[in-house]
């Protein structure tokens, strides 16, 4: 061990230099055991933490487009909907605000073969689409255009956002 500096001076420089240099020098030797050991500490923390992430922002993600689609709906039908589920079901807890799949017999049923089919639309990847995203595009659309997108939706998912969207424009004369 070193004798103990006696001078303010002598300490201050104990102080200034050799503390960081040996602060350095001993990160320099002891830095991967120090990796290691906080890999170990917190390292299945961040993946939980990950994890968790992931699935909050995927319900997180889902609870905003039922939450938009049914904003969206509200104002193309002028009153409230129910918040629905990405495939426009219906189904929403009241509790919760988790979706559920709506047990119903029109679930059960298999989709009519009255409606076009879905590559003969004119709104490319239609069934990739959520209903505001449809909605937005109605309006470009011919007067054939939207009664083959009505009787398709009609036909295999029946949301009502669009359907109500296209009974308007029909109603529009403008």
């Amino acid at each position: 061990m070193t004798e103990q500096p006696t001078s303010p001076v002598e300490r201050l420089i104990e102080l200034l230099v050799y503390a960081p240099v040996g602060i350095a020098a001993a990160a320099r030797d002891d830095l991967p055991r120090m990796v290691d050991r906080g890999r170990e500490r917190v390292g299945s923390q961040i993946l939980l933490a990950r994890t968790v992430g992931r699935v909050a922002v995927t319900h997180g993600v889902r609870q905003a487009g039922r939450w938009v689609e049914g904003a969206f709906g509200a104002m193309v039908t002028g009153g409230p909907t129910a918040p629905t589920d990405h495939d426009g079901s219906g189904s929403a807890d009241a509790a919760d605000g988790a979706a559920h799949p709506a047990a119903s017999p029109a679930d059960s049923r298999p989709p009519r073969s009255d409606g076009p089919p879905v590559d003969e639309l004119a709104i490319p990847g239609y069934d990739s689409l959520a209903a505001p995203q449809v909605v937005q595009r109605l309006g470009g659309l011919s007067p054939a255009e939207r009664d083959a997108v009505r009787r398709y939706e009609e036909a295999h998912r029946g949301r009502r956002t669009i359907l109500s969207k296209i009974a308007q424009l029909e109603s529009d004369p403008g």
